[in-house]
């Protein structure tokens, strides 16, 4: 069975995952193993992602950094703590964008699954790229879906 990987923000109600759920619905089950990872959950169209889709919340359910912090505290990850924290702030220098996302893309950590393909399905959004590109394993990377 290949594995697919897709990368996208949100699932809202708009055209970009209209269009994201029309191709989960035409991909055979029975051959792709298909993970979707969000950058946050919610969203109008989460409730029609097909249920064999592994869904994988990105940042969490946390609503805020502080509220995010605060939790890997809790668990005593102190570490990831400060990373989240740091990154964060760090953040806040950088010009809104591609630069921005990159330093946020540091809070999360890489994925050690192997993909087949893994695709950046909202661009030009700059988020689904960086993950692709350096927090993705995948034999292949198709960086540029653009739904139009």
């Amino acid at each position: 069975m290949k594995k697919i990987a897709i990368v996208t923000r949100q699932m809202i109600a708009g055209g970009i995952e209209k269009a994201l759920i029309s191709m989960l619905e035409v991909i055979p089950k029975e051959k792709y193993e298909v993970t979707l990872f969000v950058m946050a959950g919610g969203g109008e169209f989460e409730k029609f992602i097909p249920k064999w889709v592994n869904i994988k919340n990105l940042y969490g359910d946390e609503k805020t950094i502080i509220e995010k912090v605060i939790n890997k505290m809790r668990k005593g990850k102190f570490i990831d703590a400060f990373r989240i924290g740091f990154y964060s702030l760090k953040s806040l220098r950088a010009r809104p964008g591609y630069q921005q996302e990159k330093i946020l893309a540091k809070i999360l950590p890489k994925e050690n699954e192997i993909f087949d393909l893994a695709i950046a399905y909202h661009v030009p959004a700059s988020f689904p790229v960086v993950y692709v590109v350096e927090h993705l394993k995948a034999k292949k990377k198709l960086l540029g879906y653009i739904q139009m």
